[in-house]
């Protein structure tokens, strides 16, 4: 049989230092233990300081105008921009990685062959906020200050994702866009400049059936904020001379005719 001896100093070691090492390990790791949960409790917390942050920061977003339609959804003018490039930056709802790096922003662009201003809209739920799409949309007409339409052109829509986009342009209505998929969903068209008294003008906003459902006030953001100069007109009789032709003009009546669009025939 063999017997093992214990050591000088396992002989020396007294029980209440074994139990002393054992207490000391355990305080340890109970200290590890508290550490661990201190930091995972103040990342929730930020992760909740920056949840709020940005819901307030989204609700207090402020859209140039808002109006809430016949179906119950609010409509947003968002931006007016003016120029052939045009850039709108919009925000992703609140996410807690924003705390780690995330960008939560993303960049709706649009181009138009000449100086124009550009309209962008967003829909939304009014009670959950979420975003919807714009399928339903026909087209919108600026107002001049004699009751003149001026019908938008060059249509196109934005879709972001923290994980997808899309963007599409051409002729409306707009395919369905899938809000469980995109978080922010943007409308855009241009209008040409054009003249009105005062800063602004309206715009109404129409379905595919071809009713209006919105009307904005849109603040004009091009250089002349719709101020051009006044055409002088020629008294009647005129005449021009170019070498040997001369041309002259005699009387000048205006009448009503028809004119044919998207939406069919109307008068102008």
């Amino acid at each position: 049989m063999i017997v093992k001896r214990k050591s000088a100093i396992e002989r020396a070691a007294p029980r209440g230092s074994r139990r002393a090492r054992r207490q000391a390990f355990i305080r340890r790791d109970t200290l590890i233990l508290s550490v661990l949960t201190i930091l995972i409790l103040v990342g929730v917390g930020l992760m909740a300081i920056n949840y709020e942050r940005s819901k307030k920061a989204t609700a207090s977003r402020t859209a140039l105008q808002e109006v809430l339609m016949p179906d119950g959804t609010v409509l947003a003018l968002e931006q007016v921009t003016f120029g052939k490039q045009h850039q709108v930056p919009v925000r992703l709802p609140s996410s807690g990685l924003s705390l780690f790096g995330a960008n939560d922003w993303r960049v709706c662009t649009a181009s138009t062959p000449n100086d124009a201003l550009g309209i962008w809209l967003t829909r939304r739920d009014q009670r959950t906020g979420r975003a919807l799409g714009f399928e339903w949309l026909s087209h919108c007409v600026a107002v001049d200050d004699h009751g003149c339409e001026i019908e938008d052109e060059n249509p196109g829509i934005h879709a972001f994702g923290r994980h997808s986009n899309m963007n599409t342009s051409g002729s409306r209505p707009f395919s369905s866009v899938q809000p469980n998929q995109h978080d922010v969903i943007v409308a855009h068209s241009s209008v040409r400049p054009f003249r009105h008294a005062g800063p602004t003008f309206k715009l109404q906003v129409f379905n595919t059936e071809g009713v209006e459902v919105a009307e904005f006030t849109v603040p004009d953001t091009s250089p002349s904020r719709g101020q051009f100069p006044a055409w002088q007109p020629e008294s009647l009789p005129a005449t021009k001379t170019s070498g040997d032709l001369s041309v002259t003009l005699k009387n000048l009546a205006v009448v009503k005719g028809e004119r044919y669009t998207s939406q069919g025939k109307g008068e102008t």
